[in-house]
């Protein structure tokens, strides 16, 4: 890695769209968190005023083996390296902190998308139990066992891309259980896909969604994230959300099904009172 100090967010983009989706996600960046550094690492010789650093690349793959052959090049001992559809909506230096104590951190990927395309046993044992993580916020700080998780990575993604594989999450999955990194396993609301189904326990605070439509490699944008935004964090206790069409939707249960729900749980005497502490409450 690049020697350097202090902590900062890092975006990697390849072409002039994923640029233009990186620059409208780090305008929010810099909203929430002002004296943040962020670096962009791309292909191109422009510099832009959304970012504080810019690095040039050489010879971009154009797939999501760009990000797995130039993490190494972040300018932070702490780093957080964002996907160019990530869209913060509160502060994340908590996930600094976390860097600490441990050398990497991420969240689940729920859907194992990456894991299911491939046969992950040509690579080497990898237990169900140990999930994927998925890669569109990921954490790391700047130390010999990050060196050698980076490293094995790239030696994992160039196998994957040998069953025609071009997402990096497998390669990612093999290369986190492989290595001796300590990792921090963060909520979901630090990386909400909230184009897929999902759930949630207080505010969201990192949505990962597209920002721009886009014609390239990449997931669609089917959802507004604004729309996302104000649905999902509308309440901030425990919800199950899913998309249906272009929107965004928490699943609440009618107040049919939490009478039924309660008697089963509770009881008919237990369900009543609670209803009647409830209605005296309200008035």
């Amino acid at each position: 890695m690049v020697e350097s100090a202090n902590q900062g967010m890092v975006y990697l983009a390849v072409g002039e769209e994923f640029i233009k989706e990186a620059k409208v996600s780090a305008s929010q960046t810099k909203a929430v968190m002002p004296e943040t550094s962020i670096t962009l690492i791309s292909n191109s010789d422009s510099a832009y005023d959304e970012f504080d650093n810019h690095i040039q690349i050489d010879n971009p793959r154009y797939d999501g083996g760009d990000r797995v052959f130039h993490a190494n090049k972040t300018p932070y001992d702490k780093t957080i390296f964002l996907d160019t559809d990530i869209y913060l909506t509160e502060p994340i230096y908590d996930v600094f902190d976390l860097l600490n104590n441990f050398d990497v951190a991420a969240c689940i990927d729920q859907r194992k998308f990456a894991s299911d395309r491939i046969d992950i046993s040509k690579m080497g044992s990898v237990p169900e139990s140990f999930p994927e993580y998925n890669g569109g916020m990921i954490a790391f700080q700047q130390n010999n066992r990050v060196n050698d998780f980076l490293e094995r990575w790239r030696q994992a993604y160039q196998e994957v891309t040998k069953q025609g594989q071009i997402h990096n999450q497998a390669a990612l999955r093999i290369a986190l259980y492989q290595s001796d990194v300590r990792i921090a396993t963060m909520r979901n609301e630090y990386n909400c896909v909230f184009r897929r189904p999902g759930c949630v326990n207080g505010p969201v605070k990192v949505f990962h969604g597209r920002l721009i439509d886009l014609s390239s490699y990449g997931a669609e944008k089917r959802v507004q994230v604004k729309q996302a935004v104000s649905e999902l964090n509308r309440q901030d206790d425990l919800r199950i959300y899913y998309r249906v069409g272009d929107r965004v939707q928490l699943k609440e249960p009618s107040i049919i099904e939490r009478f039924r729900y309660s008697i089963k749980d509770r009881g008919v005497k237990k369900t009543i009172k609670r209803g009647m502490n409830g209605l005296f409450k309200s008035v």
